[in-house]
């Protein structure tokens, strides 16, 4: 059996409906279901919680350092946070362990796969886990630097973040697509509203949504904006202002297992984000046939290959034109789209890559 440490809290955050979450902690739980149902892994989310749930074991990584008998020694460890990991590690006994997104977490998954001899996969979110550009607003981002060019395995989503990783960081990586599970083909008929979801945070852009929302008083909109950490002023100034807005309904959180429902019942879904890597919400919206305007996203130049909606190279003038264009065209694109994620952003087949490089480098 290979044990198998998926190393992110927000993964157990997610399965408790504790706090607001992105698509990283939805493609690691994603994946982490599906390895879990092959009984040749053994699946551990290593958090601040201590449960089962879908086959997986969370565990808390206070819960072991506190079961260590001579109390000095359990106070140095808990203080060095380096040997804390080892110690962690140690007692677990990984094959394998995955960080995901930029993080002081790689530079330590990293280093003591180098010294208790297991492989560290480190997996790309968002384009700036590629670009130096965490490494560079962080204090401590060269740790992160280092972290990534001695993990033994890099994933990146999209072409364009495999070539920004090889130019900022000479190192190379295996490209491998978002997925979910993807339902059998189904009849949807037009949705009734144009969706926004995403965090309240500034680089997503979600002013720009209520903008859109003023400039078309006859369509209903929808916006699911859940609270980011910090940022809590920011959100409070969005909510003030979408309650002035009448064919607008904002909604500050929703729990996983509902977003497929309003995916499902939209007619449209928007990205004004500034970039990002392969959205979720892009496969959120494709296995629910709801075609996708976007802003300035657009990976491995998908708008133009697939037919999946329209992109808007940044400009948010044509965006209201852009509506208009889809809803005319509405049949069309959410077929594309359906096609495009079911083919592309499948588990059962990304999940078939995962075994097959996790088990070819043991």
């Amino acid at each position: 059996m290979i044990k198998i440490i998926f190393w992110y809290q927000g993964i157990a955050d997610l399965v408790l409906n504790k706090k607001s979450h992105g698509g990283a902690e939805v493609q690691l739980l994603e994946l982490s279901k599906k390895l879990a149902e092959d009984k040749k892994y053994k699946i551990i989310v290593l958090c601040n919680e201590n449960f089962k749930k879908f086959n997986i074991e969370f565990v808390s990584e206070n819960k072991i350092i506190n079961k260590i008998k001579f109390k000095p020694i359990s106070i140095i460890i808990k203080k060095i946070k380096l040997l804390k990991y080892i110690y962690i590690f140690k007692k677990i006994k990984p094959e394998i362990v995955i960080t995901r997104t930029a993080s002081q977490k790689v530079w330590y998954s990293a280093i003591i796969s180098k010294i208790l001899k297991f492989k560290s996969i480190f997996m790309c979110a968002h384009e700036n886990d590629t670009n130096t550009i965490f490494q560079k607003e962080q204090k401590l981002g060269i740790k992160y630097k280092i972290g990534l060019k001695l993990s033994s395995i890099v994933i990146t989503q999209t072409k364009e973040q495999r070539k920004l990783l090889l130019k900022y960081y000479h190192k190379n990586s295996t490209i491998i697509d978002s997925a979910q599970k993807i339902p059998k083909e189904f009849i949807k008929k037009k949705g009734e509203y144009i969706l926004w979801v995403g965090r309240s945070i500034e680089w997503k852009r979600p002013e720009i949504f209520l903008d859109i929302a003023k400039t078309m008083p006859n369509q209903n909109f929808k916006m699911v904006c859940n609270p980011a950490k910090g940022k809590e002023k920011y959100h409070q100034e969005l909510k003030i202002k979408s309650l002035k807005i009448k064919n607008l309904e904002f909604i500050e959180f929703i729990p996983h297992e509902k977003i497929n429902k309003i995916f499902k019942k939209a007619a449209i879904f928007i990205n004004t984000s500034t970039k990002e890597g392969f959205p979720n919400t892009f496969i959120e919206a494709g296995k629910n046939k709801t075609p996708i305007i976007s802003l300035n996203v657009n990976p491995n130049n998908i708008f133009k290959t697939q037919n999946i909606g329209l992109y808007c190279n940044n400009n948010q003038n044509i965006i209201p034109q852009h509506i208009k264009t889809i809803l005319k065209n509405w049949q069309k694109y959410a077929t594309s789209i359906f096609i495009y994620t079911s083919k592309n952003h499948n588990i059962e087949n990304t999940s078939k890559i995962y075994k097959n490089l996790i088990e070819t480098r043991k």
